[in-house]
């Protein structure tokens, strides 16, 4: 990420943005939220990432190298930590301890939209909490690369270069 050699940010599917969007992202103060969605510190997570990547369009991974890390960002996991990006701002979930065996999820964002991202991803949170949360797991199809778009059901597409993946989730 320009401006700091520490954060990295990796995406599955191309990039969603001009990366020299970010450019001043780390040079604004940082936006900090919470959502009221707590979990159990063991508790499975298998559907939150999934959650993410097909209702976050900026859906990523950020890592943060230790050695040249100056505090800009401040992850519960340097190593990988759920993340997204949008217009010239970039956000990611953090925890806090709630009560003895749960923690809280949160969401820190930098950047000039930092406050809209960071709802963005706490609504995010609060609808996988209340609606996918426990529930039944994704639906993910592989198509043939030219395969037309009304020929694909799904949330999300996910353009590689010999296949279309469609990730969605089952009625409720």
């Amino acid at each position: 990420m320009a401006g700091t050699e520490e954060i990295g940010l990796r995406f599955d599917d191309g990039l969603p943005i001009e990366p020299s969007q970010l450019n001043d992202a780390v040079t604004t103060r940082r936006i900090e939220t919470w959502t009221g969605v707590t979990i159990g510190r063991q508790e499975p997570l298998a559907t939150l990432q999934m959650h993410l990547a097909i209702t976050v369009p900026g859906f990523c991974i950020m890592s943060v190298d230790q050695d040249k890390n100056s505090g800009i960002v401040a992850p519960n996991n340097p190593g990988f930590s759920l993340a997204a990006v949008a217009d010239d701002s970039f956000a990611y979930l953090v925890h806090r301890p709630a009560g003895d065996t749960d923690v809280e999820y949160g969401v820190h964002a930098l950047g000039h939209h930092a406050q809209q991202l960071a709802d963005e991803l706490t609504e995010s949170l609060r609808d996988w909490d209340a609606h996918r949360r426990g529930g039944p797991i994704p639906i993910i199809r592989v198509y043939p690369a030219d395969t037309p778009d009304d020929q694909i059901a799904g949330e999300r597409v996910i353009n590689k270069v010999h296949s279309r993946i469609s990730l969605s989730w089952p009625a409720v």
